[in-house]
């Protein structure tokens, strides 16, 4: 897979380490027309299914939670879709990306968002992430998901916090979402148990990038998230297929979007 082939992995960390100090608008993706600096964005592409799909989402005035934020992305296209009377918390284990997404988050004056240095999980307390430094956005709590990593080369690990989404709600540290995203390469049923309460008691929109260290453990992956929230009475839509399903299914899907019935269609 290019996505782990060294020669692709070095080409984009050069081309990256060129455009990490440029500023420059965005011409494609959820950042399309926003300011950021680093990363591929100047290249024009027309928006895959995914970006079509959360581009289409009414997101004004709400509240939105961030898991896993790597360099601001998702949390600038949040930030501007939720507006100045919306709210942004975003989650990132690595302290360099956390750094990317606060520069990124400045350089187009949003004062809507939150940036947390921290992991999310079952239950509070330290993990270890790895990552390779070829391409941290793939960095993982997950220990299937690092034994994987740690075959690359350029490999690092540092230790992170780690909360529990229900902890910082009822502490009164984040605002009820209306909306969770959770990308955490293989570590997305985890992020779940710690957000049980919050899922039982205000059933906010859920996006997951579902992610496994094999083909095999993508669809186990699948069937363990929708396990858990067609059982708390949430329907789930695969993007990439479009395709709402009910019932807990094993599959190879990227891509979930989960809500409560009243809002499905």
């Amino acid at each position: 897979m290019k996505y782990t082939n060294p020669i692709y992995l070095y080409t984009r960390k050069l081309v990256k380490t060129v455009m990490k100090n440029r500023v420059y608008t965005a011409r494609r993706g959820l950042a399309i027309g926003l300011k950021r600096r680093g990363g591929l964005d100047f290249l024009h592409t027309k928006p895959n299914r995914e970006e079509a799909f959360l581009l289409g989402l009414e997101l004004e005035g709400q509240t939105v939670v961030d898991i896993g934020g790597y360099e601001g992305i998702f949390t600038m296209y949040f930030a501007h879709k939720v507006g100045p009377n919306g709210k942004v918390y975003t989650f990132e284990p690595n302290p360099k990306s956390c750094e990317t997404i606060e520069e990124n988050v400045r350089i187009n004056g949003f004062t809507n968002v939150d940036v947390r240095t921290a992991a999310v999980g079952s239950e509070a307390g330290e993990a270890d992430l790895v990552f390779s430094e070829l391409d941290p956005a793939q960095g993982s709590l997950s220990e299937t998901v690092q034994a994987n990593i740690e075959q690359r080369i350029s490999v690092q690990s540092i230790k992170t916090k780690v909360v529990a989404l229900d902890d910082e709600i009822e502490s009164g540290s984040i605002d009820v979402p209306n909306l969770i995203k959770i990308d955490t390469e293989g570590f997305e049923y985890e992020a779940l148990q710690g957000m049980k309460k919050v899922i039982a008691e205000h059933h906010p929109a859920l996006y997951i990038e579902n992610h496994g260290a094999t083909w095999d453990e993508r669809l186990d992956n699948t069937l363990r998230l929708t396990e858990f929230l067609t059982e708390n009475g949430y329907h789930c839509y695969f993007v990439e297929s479009e395709q709402w399903i009910t019932e807990p299914e094993r599959r190879n899907s990227l891509h979930l979007y989960c809500v409560m019935p009243s809002e499905s269609h």
